[in-house]
Formats: structure tokens, C-alpha cells, sequence
């Protein structure tokens, strides 16, 4: 799945706090692959500055690959963010990207 930086930090938002183990460790999963490494962070320019994110958008992200139930998860807990009525407006292309996800395909070969 291609994420820029923004949804990157944005999906921590979305993982559960707490649940069932497997739940919590596919979580951790997630986590650990949206998370920015100090090799990205140099690649793209990543800094802070003042109360902002500044960054080489022209940067190229490697994409994320998630698992179905990774996405599982991320999908129950935007359901539970819109029962709640805690959806964010700044992260609505997130919710969309998450929901409408199909797995890849299998290349056919002979």
C-alpha cells in the first residue's frame, strides 16, 4: 500500500490501545512497519520544525505491505472510530485507502 509520511504517523492513531494478544501483537505488527527509521527519516529530509513535520515530499516512500489481517484490524478500528464519532476529517483519504484495500494478486506464472 503506498502511504506518504502523514498517513504513516496517522495510522498509529488508528491501532488499538489494548484487545486480545493476537489483536495486540498484529498491532505491534503494524506499527513496526509504518514506523519511520532513521535511514527514511535521512533519505526524505525528515525534521522537526517548530510544532511542524518538514520533508522532501518529492522524495519517493517505499510502500507498505500488510497482511489481510493486518488490515482487519485497522479496518474494525475505523468502524469503532465511526461509532464513536471520532473519525478525523485530515485523515478521511486514510479511512478510504484502508477500507477499500484488495489483497495483491498472485502473478500466474508458467
Amino acid at each position: 500500500m503506498e502511504l506518504n509520511i502523514k498517513e504513516r504517523l496517522a495510522i498509529g492513531g488508528l491501532l488499538p490501545k489494548e484487545g486480545n494478544m493476537v489483536t495486540l501483537i498484529i498491532a505491534k505488527d503494524v506499527k513496526s512497519k509504518v514506523e519511520l527509521t532513521q535511514e527514511l527519516i535521512k533519505e526524505i529530509g525528515f525534521k522537526v520544525v517548530g510544532n511542524s513535520y518538514v520533508w522532501d515530499a518529492e522524495k519517493k516512500i517505499p510502500d507498505v505491505e500488510f497482511t489481510k489481517a493486518e488490515i482487519k484490524v485497522l479496518q474494525d478500528s475505523i468502524k469503532e472510530l465511526e461509532k464513536q464519532k471520532k473519525l478525523l476529517l485530515d485523515n478521511v483519504d486514510l479511512y478510504v485507502k484502508i477500507n477499500d484495500w484488495k489483497e495483491p494478486e498472485e502473478s500466474n506464472k508458467e
